[in-house]
């Protein structure tokens, strides 16, 4: 289990400036139905929404350090350590890691007089980090790293990573007439599998006997037998046994919004979402690691090309560290999201919005503020622009993200997202990449009758109803 868990630090690694994304840019974008499950008293212009059964939405987001452009330098490095030397040299002592996928195999949202109602049924995955950054500089680096001080934090970092399916159901209100709406959703939810790091303190001592490693850690894993389920499905018969998508790891989450029209241009709006959390039954594991050891250093040789023998630094590293390992279950609350956002329509076909965001794990936040663009191009088609920065930007070094929604044919959607855009001009920029992808079938609302409008006789110079003006000329 160790060397699972150190494997996948040394893929963090490898993709180390992340920055703390959902995809945003639905937000505001309520030309899209999904939009409610970002805020789930978003105001909705569509009568009935039924997306497209297995490609509702689609949304993949990969967060890198290293595109194929630093790849290939890196790889002729003359050392290989060109990565580690990048990373430890610009100092980024609290980056973070963030990879999601979200995929709505199911999702119906209408309207019934002042309430709208929405459901469906989400998988998600996802993976949190904080780098290690004093562990790798005193593992690269050696006891130099300390720059002679005998206290030396090299802990203090956290992972999660979790897989679940969603299936949930939510209400709109409106309040008040075209101005002031709330809403909530709950979300019934089937845990597929967790690797936590939920407390990661270490911190190393040096005195005239040597080296003292202290560390108190908690880590937890659990995980549904996937080798079963596989075989499960292969009988066709048990796809109609409800059963089947269900597992004994199992929670619930909560989700509340409201959005206030304050005038007829000016929209303010704030949700929080992923309030729960999941009971992990399945194979659930928790290690413990605490006390004091002692600490003789990480034996690095260098293979024939010049780079660190990996095989040889994860043994010596995993040698050093001592833990208790149970099998119990245990209980963990989602990642969840907090979002403050305004829009200010600035015509009848073009608007403007900023959104803040934070999104709340066990050990850490991760933070990132939008600002948005949106063109109503014509009936059926409308573009949407932005840009983000977060804890790991500055104003300056922001990702822009575009993306459209067309509707085709009266009722067929589709919509297109995508984040970080700058990729497509600049190699260097490709260390982030998302995209949100979706098919619906989008009804418009019933137009009302409108009241007749009074014309002038021209001949009494009085108002007089038009409709009875053309009963009177059809007799």
């Amino acid at each position: 289990m160790k060397r699972v868990l150190l494997y996948s630090c040394c893929w963090l690694l490898s993709v180390y400036n992340a920055t703390a994304q959902v995809d945003l840019n639905l937000y505001h974008f309520n030309a899209i139905g999904q939009s409610v499950l970002l805020n789930p008293a978003t105001p909705q212009n569509r009568s009935l929404v039924i997306g497209l059964p297995g490609a509702s939405q689609v949304f993949t987001e990969v967060n890198s350090g290293v595109g194929s452009v630093d790849m290939y330098f890196l790889s002729s490095s003359p050392t290989g350590n060109g990565l580690i030397e990048n990373y430890l040299n610009e100092n980024k002592t609290s980056s973070a890691v963030v990879a999601r996928h979200r995929t709505d195999p199911l999702f119906l949202a209408f309207q019934t007089g002042r309430l709208h109602w929405s459901g469906g049924m989400s998988v998600r995955a996802n993976v949190f980090s904080r780098m290690p950054y004093n562990l790798i500089d005193l593992a690269y680096n050696g006891n130099a790293s300390g720059n002679g001080r005998n206290d030396v934090d090299i802990g203090n970092f956290g992972t999660e990573a979790i897989a679940f399916i969603s299936y949930h159901g939510g209400v709109q209100l409106e309040l008040i007439k075209e101005r002031i709406f709330i809403g909530g959703r709950v979300s019934y939810l089937n845990g597929l599998g967790t690797a936590r790091v939920v407390r990661s303190s270490a911190r190393l001592q040096s005195n005239i006997d040597g080296f003292q490693l202290t560390t108190d850690g908690l880590a937890q894993l659990a995980y549904i037998d996937y080798e079963s389920r596989l075989d499960a499905a292969a009988d066709f018969n048990n796809l109609f046994d409800p059963n089947f998508y269900t597992t004994n790891n199992t929670g619930w989450a909560y989700d509340l919004g409201v959005h206030v029209n304050v005038t007829k241009k000016i929209a303010v709006s704030a949700s929080i979402t992923d309030m729960g959390s999941i009971n992990w039954v399945d194979n659930g594991t928790v290690y413990r690691s605490s006390g004091t050891f002692a600490f003789e250093g990480i034996n690095i040789t260098y293979t024939d090309e010049g780079s660190i023998n990996t095989q040889q630094f994860i043994d010596s590293l995993l040698s050093i560290i001592e833990y208790t390992e149970s099998a119990e279950s245990f209980s963990a609350r989602l990642p969840y999201n907090l979002f403050l956002g305004s829009k200010i329509q600035l015509s009848k076909r073009h608007a403007v919005a900023g959104l803040l965001h934070r999104q709340q794990l066990e050990n850490f936040g991760l933070n990132s503020f939008m600002l948005q663009y949106y063109g109503h191009i014509y009936n059926g088609l409308q573009l949407m622009g932005s840009y983000r920065i977060s804890d790991e930007t500055d104003l300056l070094s922001g990702v822009f993200s575009a993306g459209f929604s067309l509707r085709t044919l009266r009722t067929f959607q589709l919509f297109l997202l995508v984040n970080n855009v700058n990729a497509l001009l600049d190699p260097y920029a490709e260390q982030s990449v998302g995209l949100n992808v979706g098919f619906n079938l989008a009804f418009n609302p019933k137009k009302k009758d409108k009241k007749p409008k009074d014309v002038l006789d021209e001949a009494t110079n009085t108002q007089r109803s038009r409709v009875g003006s053309d009963r009177r000329r059809n007799r």
